[in-house]
């Protein structure tokens, strides 16, 4: 028996809504040399009756009636999948046609790369179109970049089998697991984003990023603090919060906040040990471009974070051009 070169995992948890869509626009990719293994994670909807439509022979069921959580369904798919490339696809999100073909022959170009996400659509309950999600780049600007938020779309993704060298996804995480799951990957394996948005990202009210915020704001935290000292940072809980503030667009009321997040940015720009330095120092100046942004409607507070030269000249010192 032949083993195919590419395992799509899709745990699912009552999700019979969009799920027929999602299952549809997979087995009707015009790569055709893979399993889709769905587990079915103790659904107590339709899903498991919506999976059974599909009489496709590539279609894996691990079917579960106890719910175990979203977590352990990631890494029973993982232990399951035979394929040389492995991909997850979230059962609300819908794939291009050619998604996996152009993918995978990136991948195959690219011997030196582990991993390969895309940009995506964003749409909305009804496929009504919502904008995109634009973040692409090589490898030095993807890890620079992972310090302040998630690059991927999880659904995105495809890697190579041989690039989880036993990496499983952490529990107690969820709905951020995929995040830190991506940059522990990609501490030894190098990525990139295509351009071309290759699937439609689906947000809704019962999503587990929509449904659970403040869950998701603890999961993001706890990532946050995993991830930044994963770089050889060691945030305080007050560093904490401004970085995170930044990354949900948090306004800056006074003089006090924005003095931290100087201090922030420049403990970043000495101590981080992710990132070549010179792309470390484009991303910090983007960032803070999004700093005096944020500064408005204060027009001093605005007009101190943009002509502070002291700093301009302190983060320049701290990335000398010739590194």
């Amino acid at each position: 028996m032949n083993l195919p070169s590419l395992s799509i995992m899709m745990p699912v948890f009552n999700g019979e809504r969009y799920l027929r869509e999602s299952i549809a626009s997979l087995l009707e990719q015009t790569y055709r040399d893979f399993e889709l293994i769905i587990v079915n994670d103790g659904s107590t909807d339709g899903t498991l009756q919506v999976t059974r439509e599909f009489a496709d022979p590539r279609i894996r069921l691990l079917d579960r009636s106890l719910n175990r959580g979203v977590v352990y369904s990631r890494n029973e798919a993982l232990d399951a999948a035979q394929g040389e490339f492995l991909a997850f696809f979230d059962a609300d999100d819908v794939a291009h046609p050619d998604k996996f073909r152009i993918q995978l022959q990136y991948l195959r170009h690219h011997p030196e790369l582990g991993l390969v996400g895309s940009t995506a659509r964003r749409i909305g309950p009804r496929g009504e179109h919502l904008g995109h999600w634009k973040l692409h780049g090589g490898p030095d600007e993807l890890i620079a970049n992972m310090l302040f938020h998630n690059a991927f779309v999880n659904s995105s993704v495809v890697f190579r089998k041989e690039a989880l060298d036993g990496l499983r996804f952490v529990e107690g995480l969820a709905p951020c697991e995929d995040y830190l799951f991506w940059w522990m990957m990609m501490q030894h394996n190098r990525a990139s984003i295509l351009g071309p948005p290759l699937l439609s990202y689906r947000v809704h009210g019962q999503s587990l990023t929509g449904s659970q915020p403040e869950r998701l704001q603890h999961c993001d935290r706890e990532v946050a603090r995993n991830i930044l000292t994963g770089a050889g940072m060691e945030p305080t809980e007050n560093e904490l919060d401004g970085h995170l503030g930044l990354k949900y667009g948090r306004r800056l009321k006074h003089a006090g906040e924005l003095s931290a997040l100087r201090s922030w940015f420049l403990k970043l720009a000495r101590e981080q040990r992710s990132a070549p330095r010179q792309v470390m120092r484009r991303v910090l100046i983007n960032r803070w471009l999004k700093v005096i942004y944020l500064c408005r409607p204060r027009l001093l507070l605005m007009l101190s974070a943009g002509a502070d030269l002291r700093f301009w000249a302190e983060l320049l010192r701290s990335y000398p051009l010739h590194r």
